[in-house]
């Protein structure tokens, strides 16, 4: 693995999962996040 593989911004969903699997979760779930404040009706977990 790259010493600065964290820092690297992976280009595609395959080298973030290969880099770090939390890096697209914390990004998916900032995504999820934002949508729910654009759609206040949407029920929150």
């Amino acid at each position: 693995m790259r010493a600065n593989a964290q820092e690297a911004a992976p280009e595609t969903l395959d080298q973030a999962v290969d880099v770090d699997p939390s890096f697209m979760l914390s990004k998916l779930e900032g995504l999820i996040v934002g949508f729910q404040n654009y759609c206040p009706t949407s029920p929150s977990p």
